[in-house]
């Protein structure tokens, strides 16, 4: 060994002493191991089991306040489920039973008057619904606690892993469950289609107004913001006649009517309240973002975290396999390389063990083969009888290479497929899913692939009359350090800046869980 390569191998062990002590980089660096803990934390929340019956819980009135919020969308989950039945008479019970306790204690909600609304939908009671539908437009705020839940999440695997990142943020937004407001935003139609043109009419619109845009402003999501800002706007303007008039001012027209409406049936002060409404809702869809853009910053974004989160861990696993297949081969020139004809008894023993040991591990019956079959070409006889055996080629590096680069990829692709990240990412696009639904495969392919190594060697060492062992432990060797040295050397480089990303990236998603639609507005000049 070079004294340069001294060198360069004590500062790279010395910047990975460095990272494992400070508690962010070896949280990047384990990430791989997290993987367990971080799937049994997110999937063990109630809100993302299986769906269900309604549960019945112990006493609605001993539910704290995050209990009741929480109950209230996994109802809703159910519901949503089955919007194309009837409730049965179970399900209407529970869930009257839950909104009656629940409207007590969170009395300024809007959200237990509009699911109450929504349910007598189901059941065909229209007049029910309207008198829920109206008591709820007379509410202060909307809630259903998602946003409580994702930081709580966010906390709780931050708590479990060590350290905070933006993968977890991710991970906690699978909790922003829009059940209970699909069920409400179905409600203004049905109410509408069966209330008569009169005053009645008025009342119900003005309060489609105000429930959908307390939707809109509570449920911090941009998808349910822009349905609710649409029949917000609807509720105002539901047609306008055709005329020589141009679209935007018929519209206009059409609102402004509604207003004088609302202010001669329900008085001056719903008119202007009304007003008002119309207006932040034109303002809120103004103010937003293309929607090319959004798409653009939230897929950015997400390719940004979780490749910064999960990039020094893929480096750093796949690169110690390398170097431990390099060390492995090392070692076997070193203590076997001068032997002429290996035992044929051993090489059958080992071999077996190994395709065993495959077989375990990757459960493919054709990675067992594969083994057997190695085991196989190491038993075919070689004569080494030059003194001065002739030196691998330029075509013999250049092979080695290139097996060992698709097997050091593919052995990254094995890595990222068992990270968190990977989890994450597979719950956002199907085409990642099925890449890392089974990391084996990519374990087993690195391993083929490596494997092709021992096949070569056996020609080689007959070409060039060199010992069976010695050529192919150096053809692990000289495969596995490099890959595994280069693999270290850009896991101290790059995981300094990918502490960097990271602590960039979080408020973004955490401005995506406080309040979506905010974080796609547009700057306006000051």
């Amino acid at each position: 060994m070079s004294p340069r390569l001294r060198v360069a191998i004590g500062l790279v062990v010395g910047a990975l002493l460095a990272m494992f002590w400070h508690t962010r980089s070896r949280s990047l660096l384990l990430h791989s191991l997290d993987r367990d803990v971080v799937t049994e934390l997110s999937m063990q929340h109630p809100l993302m089991e299986d769906k269900g019956p309604i549960p019945i819980p112990r006493q609605f009135a001993k539910m704290s306040h995050a209990e009741t919020l929480e109950f209230g969308s996994r109802m809703s989950m159910r519901l949503a489920e089955r919007r194309a039945l009837p409730l049965t008479e179970e399900d209407f019970e529970i869930s009257n039973a839950f909104l009656t306790e629940a409207e007590k204690k969170d009395p300024t909600n809007a959200l237990w008057p509009q699911l109450r609304a929504s349910i007598y939908v189901r059941m065909m009671n229209y007049q029910e619904a309207a008198v829920a539908w109206l008591r709820a437009a007379r509410k202060d705020h909307w809630s259903d606690g998602s946003r409580t839940r994702m930081i709580k999440l966010w906390d709780q695997v931050a708590a479990h892993t060590g350290t905070r990142l933006s993968y977890q943020g991710l991970l906690a937004m699978q909790l922003k469950t829009a059940a209970s407001a699909q069920l409400i935003l179905r409600v203004q139609r049905l109410i509408r289609s069966y209330s008569p043109p009169t005053a009645d009419e008025i009342r119900l619109r003005y309060a489609s107004l105000i429930n959908f845009g307390l939707l809109r402003d509570g449920s911090r999501s941009l998808r349910i913001g822009r349905l609710a800002n649409q029949l917000c706007l609807a509720a105002a303007a539901p047609q306008f006649p055709a005329s020589g008039e141009s679209g935007t001012k018929a519209i206009e027209r059409v609102r402004g009517q509604f207003v004088v409406e609302v202010r001669r049936t329900l008085g001056d002060e719903a008119g202007d309240r009304a007003g008002r409404e119309i207006a932040r809702a034109v303002a809120w869809s103004a103010l937003l973002e293309e929607e090319t853009t959004i798409q653009s910053k939230i897929q950015t974004t997400t390719v940004t975290a979780l490749g910064s989160n999960s990039l020094p861990s893929v480096l750093f696993v796949a690169s110690i396999l390398f170097l431990t297949g390099g060390l492995i081969g090392s070692a076997l020139t070193a203590l076997l390389g001068n032997t002429p004809h290996p035992d044929r008894r051993v090489i059958v023993g080992v071999g077996g063990l190994i395709a065993i040991g495959a077989l375990l591990v990757s459960d493919a019956i054709l990675v067992f083969v594969w083994a057997l079959a190695l085991t196989a070409f190491l038993l075919v006889p070689v004569h080494a009888a030059k003194v001065a055996p002739t030196p691998l080629n330029s075509f013999n590096s250049l092979t080695l290479g290139i097996i060992g680069a698709t097997a050091y990829g593919l052995a990254l692709l094995w890595a990222f497929s068992i990270t968190p990240s990977a989890h994450v990412a597979s719950e956002r696009s199907v085409y990642v899913s099925g890449l890392v639904a089974r990391p084996e495969i990519w374990s087993s392919l690195s391993f083929v692939v490596a494997s092709m190594l021992i096949p070569c060697s056996v020609p080689w060492a007959r070409i060039k009359s060199r010992p069976l062992l010695r050529v192919v432990g150096e053809s692990y060797s000289r495969v596995g350090l490099t890959f595994g040295m280069i693999g270290i050397l850009l896991t101290a480089i790059l995981t300094p800046l990918c502490v960097y990303v990271d602590d960039r990236t979080q408020p973004v998603i955490e401005s995506w869980i406080l309040n979506e639609p905010r974080a796609f507005r547009m700057e306006q000049p000051r």
